[in-house]
């Protein structure tokens, strides 16, 4: 068959030895589909071979580049490219082997160009087909599904075959000297310390001939980060260019033509361990651009989508995001795929995807997921599917991995994480050792009536198994974990047939931490789990079922026997932990046991065993001893009696049974990401219906105890079950006629004389909700007086008619002071009086900055009062929205901003009080004057300050108020820890009239806590902005630990010259203690804060949590000793209750003085499976605050006394001062009407 050339050959056809210039050939006819590029074919030779060592890969690609780029750009004639040829190759050859064989020199170097000299001429043959195109006639005809491009390679590969049959030992030296299993598996070193570059790692890059900027990028990234972090990653290059082969053959039986339902597609199949995986297995594929698959578009977690930057890099490298967990094929990812197929392109598609969905947290293979694989079947066409194991001695987040195989906090993925283990990386503190990428045979998965997906995925993951790699550092996990000589463990994966890497010394230091072994050899544990299927079976479907053939156990060498009895051992020790702690929590009185309450006291008696064994343990032992699961239980509500409706309207908008307001409050959901995310309700507070996601899992990190958003342990009350009104009817017509005409004044409905007779104490909250009333005496009714004339009424009749009567404010007290007395202490009738109604201003003076105001006034309205008049009063209690002045005034109260207006005892002048004894008030001639001092003997204010309602109902004050100050500022100040704050504040307190209006300082749970609660809803630009800001912080000032720093919230109100000097004097006293000033925003979400964070108590008891928070104030010479003592003594109580989870016991700083603090602690517990959980919060906090007593705090700083600490007021007060105050109550309230009983008046025990 005659060739006609288009273009002159005669001058290549000179040294022929073929007589008429003119090529034979068998060849398909020009008018066939069938061409291809000669710079095509001589690029394939470049990749495969420097691919397997013939050839430098870089080298070669310069010489293709003067070749068919050059040379062709100045146009150079045969004759002009054959001087050059031979100037520049056979020239300096001859030259050097004359000098070689002149000084008797035959060096191995000498001996590879004699046997390159055969190919030298090469280029010559080849210049004519690159510079003319050839057509050539012929009978033959391609049919038309062939494509000559994948032809032209496949005889490439059996080019490159040929060669290595005819020079073993030299493609045997191309291989790497850290082969493993060399024998077996030829392999290719694509990074670490061990790989090289003969230029630039960027230049390099940029060369490779696939891939966009970003993926070029990434390349870079990840070339440095290798070298840093590896010792060598290699490949398992012909094991995947098979794979490659097969998908090739099954595409060439293709007509490229048809449509996506016919093509062939590539999916690699990773195994998941790591974040690192996709990244790596794409690295892969771009550093060897010879496999001939393009960069797969990687089904990446849409974790990756959020994380900024990040999120960005990997879409433009070819990533797309898959939500994990649906159950049914996402239409997303179905469009995705589709659009995928039908991308056109050179080469065959590729994906990659993880079928295990997430990464394994112990490396045992997880089961496969097959969303994905169904969703190829739906989306038609032949995918040969390359199942990939990543053999890693050391996984980049192990110690993250561990932590939550271990059943502790899950770490989110985050750019501030990425850059501070970027940032250990480059300092050395990373080192992964090697990983080798194994690949095992590939599977063709056809769309089909028959296809079982679930198969194929059982399939394609038995070969990831078979394809693992054992290292040195493998098997010393293994000896340290079992306790055997690592010999034992070599000679035993000898006899099973396991890969072993060949040893390499200093590859990577081991691990000191006995989780981290188990999960180094868990890499490898599934090929013993067939061993224990007979007496084992849970122990063998915990490390993996093994599909593939092992040895029988009666022909087992002794290697493998020893290890099977040493492992045996360990699993029977997990199992009698299980036992031995499950007795003893039962004799505690736990019979409806959780696994983490079984894990936490097993850990607490000392044994040793890694979390991911007990807990397989413990839900095996659970599971087998029907022993019925915590997550099963309710907390039965009667529905039969009662409702929770009320007939007075005025204050509705109240929740009942929890803190706040009906249309406010915090809810959990699973969003769209499967994460757990709080959202605050309604529109009142700053976090209003913005989403936290982080708050769940600090609250499941700090207790260890896993909160699930579907299941509601206590939920909001639904019914009200109490013993019925006693008030007689006589008595109730006379309290009608008090309110006459507004009959709904006085009621005795259920709900509110529940309300009435109770506060926001977890006691009240708990028994509310689970409807524990019955037994509880509440007031018998309620009435709403609207003025001092109407209470007068009241306290007359309730002289007249033997009454008790109880004021009622806002009802936020957590001291039980508004609960009835005992019936045995006091049988008469109880009435509640609301004196919310008494809410009226009554006189302003401007000039003397006084207001006279009613005492049922609640703190939200009276702010909201003076504002709309440009004052203030400057107190701000936690309860302002909903406690009353008269509140105030009778527990002694403290406000947030006391440094600069002092507290209700600084800020109230005068008081009106009505008693049994009459109206109180004093200065009767001074024409409603106020002084802010006289002596004229005991005042009436000091007697009702603290009274708690025993000796009269306060009508109303008069009090100082302030100008609305010209600036209001915040600050935040970032310390090391817990001491170098209480310095901070300790100086902060000594600055006199510079003193900050507002100080706190939060320790370190506190301060995480709020960091929780901070919304992931804010923009784009303020989310990256505050991300930066943490990273640059992480960066710059790494000395700063998470678990330990603290942080000082600070309000600044007064004039800009005022501010600025208390500014100056915050830095420089930041900078003393080595702290750092994080900025206005911080402090504002700080303070804003304050209102919104009441809602978490109540929202934790929703999901099984009791928590309250109890204050109390120290002098500065104790309170390191008391705060020390006080959560020692917290836990020593959990512990010896041996309670579900851990205790979240943390404190904060909140009113400064000069001589002493005012300080919160916060004290949390799960109380899933706790008898009586409430009675045993109550004990615990009562020892507590005997602690504190006994470190030399106070009993209360200004939430008062109540009924609920008055058995302690023995230590507060001596006996004779006791009957002092007795005597003064008779002397005020000489009927008693007011026998509330609390604090100094209560009953002596």
């Amino acid at each position: 068959m005659a060739a006609r050339n288009e273009s002159p050959f005669e001058q290549c056809s000179e040294d022929s030895n073929r007589q008429d210039g003119r090529i034979y050939t068998a060849a398909w006819n020009y008018s066939s589909h069938s061409s291809f590029q000669w710079y095509s074919f001589a690029c394939s030779i470049v990749q495969v071979g420097s691919a397997n060592g013939h050839i430098e890969k870089v080298i070669a690609y310069i010489v293709l580049l003067i070749s068919f780029k050059l040379f062709l750009a100045i146009d150079l004639t045969y004759q002009s490219f054959r001087s050059i040829h031979q100037f520049l190759v056979h020239h300096p050859l001859n030259c050097i082997k004359v000098v070689c064989g002149y000084i008797g020199l035959k060096s191995a170097f000498l001996r590879d160009i004699e046997r390159l000299e055969p190919f030298l001429d090469l280029p010559l043959l080849f210049f004519p087909f690159t510079t003319a195109t050839f057509h050539f006639e012929s009978d033959l005809k391609a049919p038309s599904q062939f494509n000559a491009e994948r032809y032209m390679f496949s005889c490439v590969l059996a080019a490159e075959k040929f060669v290595r049959a005819l020079d073993k030992k030299n493609a045997s030296s191309s291989l790497s000297h850290n082969a493993p299993d060399a024998e077996r598996i030829s392999y290719n070193c694509v990074g670490g310390k061990t790989s090289s570059r003969p230029f630039s790692d960027f230049l390099w890059c940029m060369l490779q001939p696939r891939g966009n900027y970003a993926i070029r990028l990434v390349g870079f990234i990840v070339i440095k980060l290798l070298r840093v972090i590896t010792t060598e990653v290699t490949v398992d290059l012909d094991a995947l260019m098979r794979a490659v082969q097969a998908a090739h053959e099954c595409d060439s039986k293709t007509d490229v033509s048809s449509d996506i339902d016919s093509q062939t597609y590539i999916i690699l199949a990773p195994t998941h361990r790591s974040y690192l995986d996709f990244i790596l297995i794409s690295y892969i594929a771009f550093a060897l651009p010879e496999l001939g698959i393009s960069i797969p578009n990687i089904a990446a977690a849409d974790d990756f989508a959020r994380v900024p930057f990040m999120g960005l890099l990997t879409k433009m490298a070819g990533a797309f995001f898959v939500k994990r967990g649906k159950g049914i094929i996402d239409p997303k990812l179905e469009t995705k795929v589709q659009s995928l197929k039908k991308s056109k392109s050179d080469i065959t598609t590729c994906i990659e995807v993880f079928l295990e969905g997430r990464r394994s947290r112990d490396r045992r293979f997880l089961e496969p997921k097959t969303g994905f694989l169904r969703c190829l079947a739906k989306t038609k066409g032949t995918h040969v599917i390359v199942p990939i194991t990543i053999n890693y001695e050391v996984i980049p987040e192990q110690s993250c991995l561990t932590e939550e195989a271990d059943g502790r906090q899950r770490y989110e993925l985050s750019i501030f994480r990425l850059v501070k283990w970027l940032k250990s990386a480059k300092s050395g503190q990373v080192n992964l050792g090697r990983i080798h990428v194994s690949v095992a045979s590939p599977i063709l998965m056809k769309d089909s009536p028959v296809l079982d997906v679930k198969q194929v995925a059982s399939a394609i993951q038995t070969l990831q198994k078979k394809s693992i790699m054992v290292s040195d550092f493998h098997i010393n996990a293994c000896s340290s974990v079992l306790g055997i000589n690592r010999e034992v463990v070599h000679e035993s994966l000898k006899e099973l047939g396991v890969p072993i890497w060949s040893e390499v010394r200093n590859s990577v230091s081991y691990l000191t931490s006995i989780s981290e072994q188990w999960s180094a050899f868990l890499h490898f544990g599934h090929v013993y789990s067939n061993y224990f299927e007979g007496s084992h079976p849970k122990w063998a479907e915990w490390m993996g079922r093994n599909h593939f053939t092992t040895v029988p156990i009666n022909e087992m060498g002794a290697n493998t026997e020893a290890l099977l009895h040493a492992l045996l051992k360990t699993f029977e020790s997990a199992d009698k932990a299980v036992i031995t702690t499950v007795e003893f929590l039962q004799e505690k009185g736990y019979n409806n046991l959780s696994s983490s309450h079984v894990l936490q006291y097993i850990r607490k008696s000392g044994c040793e065993l890694p979390s991911l064994l007990l807990q397989h343990a413990i839900s095996s032992y659970l599971e087998i001893c029907s022993v019925r699961n915590v997550n099963d239980t309710t907390i039965p509500i009667d529905t039969t009696i009662g409702s929770c409706e009320g007939n007075f309207k005025k204050f509705s908008s109240e929740s009942y049974g929890a803190w706040g307001y009906k249309d406010s409050g915090l809810v959990l959901n699973i969003n769209g990401d499967g994460k757990k995310q709080v959202t605050m309700k309604g529109n009142r507070y700053k976090i209003s219906g913005r989403p936290m996601s982080k708050l769940v899992p600090f609250l499941e990190h700090a207790t260890e105890i896993i909160v699930d958003p579907r299941r509601v342990v206590l939920p909001k009350a639904s019914t009200i079950t109490i013993s019925r009104s006693e008030i007689s009817k006589p008595v109730l017509d006379k309290l009608l006629e008090i309110v006459s005409p507004d009959l709904d004044r006085v009621t005795i409905a259920d709900i509110e004389r529940v309300r009435h007779g109770t506060g926001h104490s977890q006691e009240d909250m708990y028994m509310i909700r689970c409807d524990k009333l019955k037994d509880t005496r509440f007031p018998d009714a309620v009435i709403y007086p609207s003025d001092e004339k109407e209470v007068e009424r009241l306290v007359n009749l309730a002289s007249e008619e033997c009454l008790c009567l109880i004021p009622f404010g806002g009802g936020t007290n957590v001291s039980h002071a508004t609960w009835c007395p005992p019936k045995d202490k006091d049988p008469r009738p109880m009435i509640s009086v609301d004196v919310r109604l008494m809410n009226k201003i009554l006189e302003i003076n401007e000039e003397d900055l006084t207001i006279h105001v009613q005492a049922g006034i609640t703190g939200g309205d009276l702010v909201q009062e003076l504002q709309s008049r440009g004052y203030t009063i400057g107190h701000e209690p936690d309860s302002i929205e909903f406690s009353t002045l008269g509140g105030w005034i009778a527990t002694k109260a403290s406000g947030m901003k006391q440094n600069k207006y002092g507290n209700i005892e600084q800020i109230v002048k005068s008081v009106r009080v009505v008693s049994s004894s009459g109206k109180l008030w004093q200065h009767i001639n001074s024409q409603r004057a106020t002084f802010s001092r006289v002596s004229t003997g005991t005042d009436l204010t000091s007697i009702m300050m603290g009274s708690e309602g025993s000796l009269g109902i306060i009508t109303s004050a008069t009090l100082k108020m302030w100008p609305i100050p010209e600036i209001k500022k915040y600050e935040s100040v970032i310390l090391h820890n817990f001491e170098d704050g209480l310095l901070f504040v300790k100086d902060i307190s000594k600055l006199g009239a510079l003193k900050p209006a507002s100080v706190r300082l939060l320790d370190n749970i506190q301060f995480r806590l709020g960091q929780s609660m901070r919304s992931n809803n804010e923009s784009w630009l303020k989310a990256m902005k505050q991300k930066l800001a943490m990273t640059t912080f992480s960066l710059l000032v790494d000395r700063f630990e998470p678990e330990e720093m603290v942080c000082v919230t600070i309000t600044l109100e007064g004039s800009r010259s005022e501010i600025e000097l208390q500014m100056r004097e915050i830095r420089t006293l930041a900078s003393t203690y080595g702290g750092v000033c994080a900025g206005n925003d911080v402090g504002k979400a700080g303070y804003d804060m304050t209102y919104a964070i009441a809602y978490i108590r109540d929202f934790a008891m929703t999901y099984g949590f009791l928590a309250e928070s109890f204050e109390t104030f120290v002098p500065w010479s104790k309170v390191r000793s008391m705060i020390t003592a006080t959560k020692n003594r917290l836990k020593r109580e959990h512990q010896d209750r041996a309670l579900p989870g851990n205790p979240i016991i943390s404190c904060r700083v909140t009113q400064l003085y000069d001589d002493g603090v005012c300080v919160y602690f916060y004290f949390c517990m799960n109380f899933e499976n706790v008898p009586n959980p409430s009675a045993t919060f109550a004990e615990i906090e009562l020892a507590a605050r005997k602690e504190i007593l006994t470190q030399g705090g106070s009993l209360s700083h200004h939430h008062g006394i109540g009924k609920h600490r008055a058995p302690l007021m023995g230590e507060v007060n001596s006996d004779d001062l006791r009957e002092v105050f007795m005597n003064l109550k008779k002397a005020i309230d000489p009927h008693n009407v007011f026998g509330v009983a609390n604090g100094s008046y209560s009953y002596k025990e």
